[in-house]
């Protein structure tokens, strides 16, 4: 416990300076006198893990927040930035420090809360396509994240929308294939309307468009949309008035004149 408490940062209430911990407090209440202004402060335990907490998540530095959460940090504490409240693993989500993936793992370890958004109010499994973050997506995925959240952005989008919005030229099938396969939905529509399948066709990549008209199974069964054109069943009916030639026949007995 001490050896954690050593990597617990926090500021002198009277002075401002820079401290830690050189030992586990006993007492959740407790006073401590700042080395530098030598005078005697009040603390509580619970907000100076919190902070701590926080400011290593802005460093950010791993061995803290390791230390932040083993010893008892709210794993989801608010962070503003941008006017926004953000949680610790959403805010390195939207910030994306290096030795970004260990710091979402040891969040997701501890419990943290997976269904909240980044600073741009998209959801973590958005925020991990958009990027093209195979290595976070499937972190999340493991952790059962649900597939078919929209984000909270102006344009409601799903995640496998997102999968055709990131500035890739082809969009990444693997992350189709896993986004599909544990349930993403291909009917789901963005604020105006539009479907997975206008996404891929506005696209353009022919992979990618025919793994959703699989997944939909609209390469055995397309809908009136998709059908080519095909003549009317029946065809109209032509009178014999119709069919009357109007000019004179010509006369080919007589021989042509030279």
């Amino acid at each position: 416990m001490d050896r954690l408490a050593r990597r617990i940062h926090f500021h002198c209430c009277m002075c401002g300076d820079r401290l830690h911990l050189t030992s586990y407090p006993q007492n959740n209440d407790f006073n401590l006198t700042c080395p530098c202004c030598r005078r005697k402060g009040r603390y509580n335990l619970h907000v100076m893990l919190d902070d701590a907490l926080e400011n290593a998540i802005r460093a950010p530095n791993y061995e803290d927040i390791n230390a932040a959460l083993a010893l008892g940090a709210d794993v989801d504490l608010r962070i503003t930035e941008r006017n926004i409240d953000l949680t610790p693993v959403s805010y390195v989500v939207s910030t994306r420090p290096t030795g970004m993936h260990a710091i979402v793992r040891r969040c997701v370890e501890a419990k943290a809360d997976l269904d909240v958004t980044d600073v741009r109010d998209r959801t973590l499994v958005i925020a991990a396509i958009l990027h093209n973050d195979m290595k976070l997506l499937h972190l999340l995925v493991d952790r059962c994240v649900s597939p078919l959240l929209a984000s909270d952005c102006p344009r409601h989008i799903s995640p496998l929308h997102a999968c055709f919005m990131n500035d890739r030229r082809h969009p990444n099938l693997e992350m189709i294939d896993l986004l599909i396969a544990i349930g993403g939905s291909l009917q789901a529509t963005d604020f105006n309307g539009a479907d997975v399948l206008r996404y891929a066709l506005a696209k353009g990549d022919e992979l990618a468009l025919t793994t959703v008209m699989r997944a939909l199974n609209w390469h055995l069964h397309p809908p009136d949309s998709l059908k080519p054109r095909r003549p009317p069943a029946v065809l109209p009916s032509v009178c014999a008035s119709d069919m009357r030639v109007s000019a004179t026949p010509t006369d080919l007995s007589a021989p042509p004149a030279s």
